[in-house]
């Protein structure tokens, strides 16, 4: 067995050859966001919030993709990538109903349930089947987001309630093609 020592925001940690950053990371519970991200899938990096500095490295690779390396010295969370990380998101939120992700009684709406009609149309947390296992509401509390400077577009999508890649789960015609809509 291979083992490797990537240093994380000052911690030493041990990892196995082959493992990606964020793996390391998530095996020292140490949370870098990811929302495109699954277990199991192959990695591809696309939602750009697990971007990560690594000294002598340029940019700021996605650590969902980026092999570690022995003696690779990480940083997760660094005022530099929260600001990036808080650009990409409030973009991504433009197209996904977020006044509860943002509301500022939101932890009073966990409660009692006060806010469902606070817009034109019901598309609260508190009526998302994801409520509380939710990514999204992860990341946004993680970044301190509390106001969009982009406004939202809604696209009056049905909600999907099953999960796709649960096991014996039938993918959708579109899903199988190949061309995810």
């Amino acid at each position: 067995m291979n083992e490797i020592k990537v240093n994380i925001d000052g911690r030493d940690i041990i990892g196995k050859a082959g493992m990606t950053v964020l793996e390391v990371a998530q095996t020292a519970d140490i949370y870098i966001p990811t929302l495109c991200y699954y277990k199991g899938l192959t990695p591809y990096g696309g939602c750009r919030m697990c971007i990560v500095e690594i000294e002598k490295m340029r940019g700021l690779p996605p650590a969902c993709t980026t092999p570690a390396t022995d003696g690779m010295i990480v940083r997760t969370k660094t005022d530099q990538l929260q600001n990036m990380r808080r650009m990409v998101l409030e973009f991504l939120l433009t197209e996904h109903p977020n006044t509860c992700l943002t509301c500022d009684r939101k932890v009073r709406c966990e409660n009692y349930h006060i806010c469902l009609r606070k817009t034109s149309v019901t598309m609260g947390c508190v009526v998302c089947p994801k409520n509380k296992r939710c990514e999204f509401q992860k990341v946004v509390s993680y970044i301190g987001i509390d106001e969009l400077h982009l406004p939202y577009s809604y696209k009056d999508l049905p909600i999907h309630r099953e999960d796709p890649l649960r096991e014996g789960a039938a993918l959708p015609v579109a899903w199988r093609c190949g061309s995810i809509t």
